[in-house]
């Protein structure tokens, strides 16, 4: 997928740790990822941040922006709204009862235009087999820290040149 990006740059991928702490916050989180960073060498780069990772990189931009050269904030948020809430907090009920094959589904139908989900509902049966985990916790514990996300009012701190991108027909955020 970074094929062509890698031949000019290179790219690091991160997610989060395997085991979050209950608690765990999206500038925890991103003090996580600065630690990484330090620890490879790195000492300023362009930052891509999707989703939860997108409140992530705000919170390193904010807090270490030393570090972030160039930040690309693609369909994430800077605080919640009444769109997000009731979407995350579906997501959360759906995985409290380990009903992954329907946070996968939800996902897709509100992501995904009309004319991209109809050539790919085919895979929906598939879905409640691939990737589910053998537990919601770390879901729960990420989906939390998305709910309580707020650096709306640090927003000005982000100096470096910054690309947000939002899909048109994204009903999540």
């Amino acid at each position: 997928m970074y094929r062509a990006v890698a031949k000019e740059y290179r790219v690091y991928c991160f997610s989060r740790r395997n085991i979050l702490p209950q608690g765990f916050t999206t500038k925890d989180m991103a003090e996580d990822l600065y630690f990484c960073m330090r620890e490879l060498g790195i000492e300023k780069t362009m930052v891509l941040g999707v989703s939860l990772g997108g409140m992530i990189v705000e919170h390193l931009a904010i807090q270490h922006p030393e570090v972030v050269e160039k930040l690309i904030l693609t369909v994430t948020i800077a605080r919640q709204n009444d769109t997000v809430q009731p979407m995350i907090g579906k997501w959360m009920d759906y995985a409290k009862e380990g009903k992954y094959k329907e946070i996968m589904i939800d996902t897709a139908e509100n992501s995904y235009t009309e004319e991209y989900l109809k050539k790919s509902r085919w895979m929906y049966g598939l879905l409640g087999n691939v990737g589910k985990p053998k537990s919601f916790e770390r879901f729960l514990i990420m989906a939390e820290a998305g709910m309580t996300h707020d650096v709306y009012e640090e927003l000005g701190k982000i100096t470096c040149p910054t690309l947000v991108i939002g899909g048109g027909q994204d009903k999540i955020v």
